[in-house]
């Protein structure tokens, strides 16, 4: 939801925020806007907010941020190629990923 309007800056907010009084379990909104002053974010977080993002948009903040609300993110190991010419050095680090929960 964009946050500014024709009729004003912050109307985006507000009209989420009577969205969000008539239910009895609220809609994950994201909010996109052009302004990155506290006011609008703290509005914005008032009005049931869950995410933030200022004009451009990171592509793949989003996704990560839809992700989160939709509870479809893969809680995937990550995986991690070592190449070292010094085999022991390689496989302290191998070892230390794998600790980590990664696959190397």
């Amino acid at each position: 939801m964009d946050i500014i309007f024709p009729n004003g800056d912050l109307v985006g907010i507000e009209a989420i925020a009577i969205v969000q009084r008539e239910r009895t379990s609220p809609l994950p909104v994201i909010f996109v806007s052009q302004r990155d002053d506290f006011a609008a974010r703290l509005a914005a977080v008032r009005s049931g907010g869950h995410a933030y993002f200022t004009k451009p948009v990171d592509a793949g903040r989003l996704i990560d941020a839809l992700d989160r609300l939709t509870g479809s993110e893969e809680n995937q190991p990550l995986r991690v190629l070592i190449v070292d010419d010094d085999a022991d050095f390689g496989q302290q680090c191998v070892q230390s990923l794998e600790a980590a929960g990664m696959i190397a």
